[in-house]
């Protein structure tokens, strides 16, 4: 990919790298991976990202009882190691739960569908709405705080948000109610 080549006067390739893509619906689409030239048409490339829980061996554990039976196992030991070792030591082999973050392709988007190409785009229109209605943007969150727009379900806001009984929405929810 070329940095040089502009999308847009005012995004360079390596600025729309990462960024959130809203569709025309007002809905986030993902994040831009790279873009592509078809036909004259161009497509920006997004993908979304998402962690997913895996069952892994639960080394510590496993490391933990060798040592209660006198085992001693290096600390860069390889897991096939460990495993070996619990097994004829009849231990039991212990699992977890462990987030695994996953990069998942989202599909290729038409620019011409794309309403918003960052966020920052987004939250500025977003507070110029509010504010031509009556209403104030603030960055902390409040007993006298109305709404938290947010993509990110989680972290102290969306949990004092949350705890307050104050309404959430993301973008694009938030972009249709207004």
């Amino acid at each position: 990919m070329d940095s040089n080549v502009s999308v847009s006067k005012f995004f360079s390739i390596n600025e729309l790298k990462n960024a959130v893509v809203v569709d025309s619906e007002g809905f986030i689409y993902g994040k831009v991976m790279e873009y592509y030239l078809t036909d004259g048409k161009l497509f920006l490339k997004a993908y979304i990202e998402i962690k997913a829980k895996e069952k892994i061996v639960n080394v510590d554990r496993i490391i933990s009882e060798l040592e209660e039976k006198g085992v001693n196992i290096p600390s860069d030991a390889p897991l096939e190691l460990i495993v070996t070792r619990a097994k004829e030591e009849g231990l039991d082999i212990y699992y977890k739960l462990a987030e695994k973050p996953y990069t998942l392709l989202k599909g290729l988007l038409p620019i011409d569908e794309i309403r918003w190409i960052d966020s920052t785009t987004l939250e500025k229109e977003i507070e110029e709405k509010i504010t031509s209605l009556g209403g104030t943007m603030k960055g902390s969150i409040t007993k006298d705080t109305d709404y938290l727009i947010c993509d990110d379900q989680s972290g102290v806001k969306y949990e004092k948000a949350i705890k307050l009984d104050i309404s959430v929405f993301t973008y694009g929810e938030y972009i249709k109610v207004i």
